[in-house]
C-alpha cells in the first residue's frame, strides 16, 4: 500500500489565475517511518531547539521571513534547504515518488 499526499497552489475558481498547480508525493507504506526520520533529521540541522516546529513550505523557505528560514541570510543557502529535502524525497530508503499537474483554468476571463 501507498500513502498519497496531495496538495494545490492556486484556485479554480479566481478568474485571475491561469493555472492551477496540483503537487503530491506517494511513498510505499514500509519507508514512511525512514523518510520521516530523514525529514526529522533535516529539521533539527535548522532548528535543534524544536524541530517539531520546523514545516519545509518551499514559498517560506524562499522569503527567508519566518523562523528559521529568516536566519539563513542568503537565497542560495535557502535554496540549499530545498535541494536538500528533495533529495531525502528521491534516496535512500526514504524513497518518494512525486507527482504534480499545471492544469489551465478554463473559467479565465480577460480583465481590462
Amino acid at each position: 500500500m501507498y500513502f498519497l499526499y496531495l496538495d494545490d497552489s492556486g484556485s479554480a475558481n479566481n478568474p485571475n489565475e491561469e493555472y492551477l498547480v496540483l503537487g503530491g508525493i506517494s511513498v510505499f507504506e514500509r519507508r514512511v517511518y525512514f523518510l520521516s526520520k530523514q525529514l526529522d533529521e533535516l529539521a533539527a540541522k535548522y532548528h535543534a531547539a524544536d524541530p517539531d516546529s520546523v514545516e519545509f513550505h518551499a514559498s517560506e523557505i524562499f522569503r527567508g521571513k519566518t523562523h528559521p528560514w529568516g536566519e539563513l541570510k542568503t537565497p542560495s543557502v535557502r535554496k540549499q534547504v530545498l535541494h536538500e529535502v528533495l533529495f531525502s524525497l528521491t534516496t535512500g530508503t526514504g524513497l518518494a515518488h512525486l507527482h504534480a499537474r499545471c492544469i489551465k483554468n478554463r473559467s479565465r476571463t480577460m480583465i481590462l
